[in-house]
């Protein structure tokens, strides 16, 4: 019996343990082309040779001395040989790559380059290559939904388009001379003539370094840009292959695409102004103690972090999941279905957080070959990964000096089954222990609504029920894969996850449950519910509720997305609240339920917030089980952990899945763009990477504001409806000249949109003062001003639990950025009755 070292299978004989070695465990020599303009490298002798006698014309003559052993010295055997004597000797050499840490990847049938992140200064560009045509051509590269073929293509026409157009140039010089004047002209439009055939030249030359994809790339390997997806053995499976004119049967190799952190870290925060802000933020963070608004500020990370002293280390957040890429409802659905994972940083400043393109691609695997390997081999990559980051870090090269950054995993963040998968516990809600954070039985969710009255898993009972081995009493498969590293534990490291549990949830059973009362009782009827849901006017917000069916509310779900939920859920009381009496105990439901979703998406809250939550919660569960007995689901019973996960981990909107998932699109635009599906994780990671590429080599960062230029307006400052009432303050405030102003009609200060027309609310002793914004004035001095009403007249409505405008009387300000901390941006809208709310979306 044989056993393979790297992939863990057995084999009864020896030739095939050595047929699986030379397929899939090639060693990591490599043969370059000595041609200094070829970046072409080859595996073995006979490729090379048959390279130069296709492309270079070399003469047969000097193959002998020019491929001598004492040229490509090498103490390990081809894997190509036919003839392998020593079986040990070449898993020796194969364990002893993988020691080097030197990438084992097979060749490529579609030309896909190798993984380096060297640079090598023999392979690089001519010094007077044009950084403009570097950047055009990563430019190309970065789109997602043009193929890499058709990227080089487009190239290709620019170049030669630019090489015709200068020639086109010499050969019409002659008309610009008259063909009468003296012989110096003539003399003159020689020597021109010949300056522009060597500027030609020379600048074809330039572009022609950069005519295949293969020298595009390595030019961007050796400026560190573009760090290329790893592919590394998860083993075998087997598939059926064309071979000629049959279709056989074979063992095909299973890879998962791995990009290294610590380069993609490394060029992140060496971009203008990233470290820096970012070294800014966490200590402002640090020093409030009374307002919880980021994971820095939070418990476990305090906890995590306590021995740290003098090093900079950062917390990490590890989300798995998985999305479709083909036609969901299609014959060929989840044969090419990704596993993606992906990390981000919570201590950025929020102009980065708000950024998809700073949430970084880790792994890539087919999420099949997720269910036929362990976690152990699928995870293996990345446990050393976090681990070197941990331990040996990165250095930075910041402010004409060095700073060494370390990075520890903080929080898994997933969907129920997701992290259920990757911690280890039972992939089963209903029935057995469903829970990871307690020992309830399914048969007692709709019985306890407290987490006290719970018993709780501890590391003690976490070690004891793991050496019973017993899934189904216990609820634990197996050790978490990621457990130890950085002090990670999955019931010390908690986590929910507020789009599934509740938006995804909790409120599509509730609200169904609810609505069907609210018909049965004749408030409203389904279609004129949807009547006023349709016509309502949600102002800025794009994601709109979609219809609600009667199908929905007799399989009491209601078929939303997140976001379309999260939507209806805070509007729903101003939408029919006209409808309903005041006494109506269900409606009591459901306005409890949207203040704990207002209190699990705020970005922020004081320490007695946990609190509250948790007595809304006991409440809303006890009142719920009274009106609908037997209602309550597993995704109900998770709600009683929410306090105290808040109260470890900070902000729950800020560690929930919704931005991870957003994600997602730019895999699924990668993939469309692509017809071959053979190794779409590849094809998805190697475009991921091209349009990071095109980021760092840009080294370009976001403002503090931003907006539209297009949308960039130009008005006069007297013709402003404010002008008479705050002349001085306008002067005062704004310095023009020729009394213009630039205005635009949103902008995103940090991360928070305002919009023409939305209320900004401002804390105060006696109580929030609302504002509604009129312009938005760009300014080069004081950066943005905003020209807003004061609305005098706005008492809350307690039924609806928004604040009821009840006269329109307003006065004129102005707001700049100093009086926007620790404000509120809401709407003002309109229910059916006329009547105008400024909606509450804060505790």
């Amino acid at each position: 019996m044989y056993s393979c070292k790297l992939c863990h299978l057995d084999f009864d004989t020896s030739k095939s343990y050595i047929s699986h070695v030379r397929l899939f465990h090639p060693t990591s020599v490599k043969f370059h082309c000595e041609n200094t303009t070829c970046l072409r490298v080859f595996k073995s002798v006979n490729s090379l040779k048959s390279h130069i006698d296709r492309v270079h014309k070399r003469k047969t003559q000097l193959e002998k001395d020019q491929f001598s052993s004492k040229k490509f010295k090498s103490n390990k055997k081809d894997p190509a040989s036919k003839e392998i004597e020593n079986v040990n000797g070449v898993v020796e050499g194969i364990e002893n790559a993988v020691e080097n840490k030197e990438p084992l990847q097979r060749e490529n049938v579609t030309g896909d380059f190798r993984s380096s992140t060297s640079h090598n200064q023999s392979d690089a560009l001519p010094p007077g290559i044009s950084q403009k045509w570097l950047m055009y051509a990563a430019k190309i590269y970065s789109h997602l939904d043009i193929p890499r073929s058709k990227s080089l293509e487009i190239l290709n026409d620019t170049r030669n388009f630019i090489k015709d157009l200068l020639q086109d140039n010499i050969n019409n010089f002659d008309k610009v001379f008259n063909p009468h004047e003296l012989i110096t002209i003539e003399k003159m439009k020689v020597e021109a003539t010949l300056h522009l055939q060597n500027f030609s030249k020379a600048y074809s030359s330039q572009l022609d370094c950069l005519d295949s994809e293969h020298k595009i790339i390595k030019e961007f390997e050796n400026r560190g840009t573009y760090i290329a997806p790893e592919s590394y053995l998860l083993g075998e499976r087997e598939d059926f292959r064309k071979n000629k004119q049959n279709i056989d049967k074979r063992r095909i190799p299973v890879t998962a695409q791995m990009i290294r952190l610590r380069y993609i870290l490394r060029n992140f925060f060496e971009l203008p102004l990233v470290l820096e802000e970012t070294l800014s933020e966490i200590d402002l963070l640090k020093m409030d103690s009374l307002i919880i608004s980021n994971f820095i500020s939070s418990d476990l990370w305090k906890e995590l972090s306590k021995d740290d002293e003098n090093k900079i280390v950062m917390p990490l957040f590890f989300y798995i999941d998985d999305y479709e890429n083909n036609n969901p409802l299609g014959s060929h659905r989840g044969i090419s279905k990704c596993s993606a994972v992906y990390v981000s940083i919570p201590g950025l400043p929020t102009k980065f957080c708000a950024k998809l393109e700073n949430i970084f691609l880790f792994l890539l695997f087919n999420s099949l070959d997720g269910k036929n390997f362990k976690n152990s081999i699928i995870f293996n990559k990345i446990r050393e990964e976090l681990q070197f980051l941990e331990t040996e870090g990165i250095t930075i090269n910041y402010l004409n000096g060095e700073k060494r950054l370390y990075f520890r995993l903080a929080l898994i963040i997933a969907d129920n089954l997701g992290m259920h998968q990757l911690l280890g516990f039972r992939e089963c809600f209903n029935s057995g222990k469903i829970c990871r954070f307690c020992l309830i039985d399914y048969q007692d969710i709709n019985k306890v609504f407290k987490e006290d009255e719970c018993e709780l898993r501890t590391v003690v009972n976490y070690e004891n029920d793991l050496r019973k081995n017993d899934p189904k009493e216990t609820g634990i498969m197996e050790r978490c894969v990621l457990e130890g590293i950085g002090g990670f534990h999955p019931l010390k490291n908690l986590a929910v996850d507020v789009v599934h549990d509740i938006l995804e949830g909790v409120c599509r059973y509730d609200l169904a449950l609810i609505l069907s009362y609210n018909i049965k009782k004749n408030f409203f009827s389904l279609t004129q519910l949807n009547n006023l849901i349709g016509g309502f006017c949600y102002a800025p917000i794009k994601n709109k509720p979609t219809e609600i069916f009667a199908s929905h509310l007799k399989n009491k779900c209601i078929n939303m997305s997140a976001s379309e939920m999260l939507t209806l859920i805070v509007n729903l009381p101003v939408i029919i609240g006209h409808f309903v009496p005041h006494d109506d105990e269900v409606w009591q439901l459901l306005l409890s339920l949207r203040k704990i979703t207002i209190i699990v998406i705020d970005y922020q809250f004081s320490k007695s917030v946990p609190d509250i939550l948790e007595a809304i919660i006991t409440e809303y569960l006890t009142l719920l089980s009274t009106l609908f007995p037997y209602s309550l689901k597993p995704k109900h019973h998770l709600l009683l952990h929410y306090p105290r996960v808040m109260r470890l981990c900070g902000p729950l909107w800020k560690i929930c899945t919704m931005r991870f998932e957003a994600k997602h699109r730019e895999g699924k635009t990668a993939s469309r763009s692509t017809v071959s599906r053979i190794n779409v994780c590849k094809t998805i990671a190697i475009k991921h990477q091209l349009r990071q590429n095109y980021r760092f080599l840009k080294k370009c960062t976001p403002t503090n504001i931003i907006y539209d230029f297009k949308l960039l307006k130009t008005e006069l400052l007297r013709n402003l409806a404010c002008y008479v009432e705050l002349h001085e303050k306008l002067l005062a405030s704004i310095v023009t000249e020729n009394g213009e102003i630039k205005v635009v009609k949103r902008v995103d200060v940090e991360g928070t949109k305002f919009d023409v027309r939305s209320i900004i609310m401002i804390p105060s002793e006696e109580g929030p003062i609302f504002y509604k914004i009129n312009k938005i004035i760009i300014h080069p001095v004081s950066h943005l001003v905003f020209i807003v009403q004061k609305l005098l007249f706005v008492w809350l409505d307690e039924h609806t639990e928004c604040f009821k405008l009840v006269q329109k009387p307003y006065q004129w300000s102005i707001l700049g950025l100093s009086d926007l901390f620790s404000c509120k941006v809401t709407n003002l809208v309109r229910a059916s009755n006329g009547r105008q709310f400024v909606l509450k979306n804060w505790l």
